[in-house]
């Protein structure tokens, strides 16, 4: 199983749907980091603090899953999650939502942004989670540099959730 790290920014998205695909710069290895139907675990910022994740809305699944990991020293989750004034969630309950779910690989392609035409680069970028290829540019130069529409990219796509553990901010039983 790999494990597929994301910016705090996009769990919503993930947890959505409107996020099914990653991009990601290709490694120069002779073995490829993900396969088509590999199981990709999905994590939000996988190597800070599980203290610093947003909080969210567990499923039924997710509570099982957390309760497991928090009875399990290897992972150092705390067993509080201390109540949040702004998330009105009712009865239900909540956690850091660090390791969200499992999807499986549906496929894995390579691009290279400046080969590609004005409406390819815009159904690429709202698939990957931005608003347009715009929001997009702007976030990959934030991310790596002016030059990164250059460089050789690998799309990691799937196609929902096989195990999905929070639920949307602002979503009661999201499918």
């Amino acid at each position: 199983m790999v494990a597929i790290s994301f910016h705090e920014v996009f769990v919503d998205a993930l947890l959505r749907c409107d996020k099914q695909q990653t991009t990601r710069l290709t490694q120069r290895s002779l073995k490829p980091r993900i396969k088509f139907r590999d199981i990709a675990q999905i994590y939000i910022k996988q190597r800070s603090t599980i203290t610093s994740k947003p909080i969210r809305q567990m499923t039924g699944a997710g509570t099982t899953v957390m309760a497991d990991r928090v009875e399990d020293i290897n992972y150092h989750y705390p067993a509080y999650c201390p109540a949040v004034e702004d998330i009105k969630y009712g009865d239900m309950p909540s956690y850091y939502a660090h390791f969200i779910g499992k999807v499986e690989i549906a496929e894995v392609y390579k691009i290279t942004p400046s080969h590609m035409s004005a409406e390819k680069l815009n159904a690429w970028a709202l698939a990957d989670g931005f608003k347009d290829f715009n929001h997009a540019y702007e976030w990959f130069v934030q991310q790596y540099d002016i030059l990164w529409m250059e460089k050789t990219w690998t799309v990691v796509e799937w196609s929902g959730w096989s195990e999905r553990y929070f639920e949307p901010m602002g979503c009661n039983k999201c499918i």
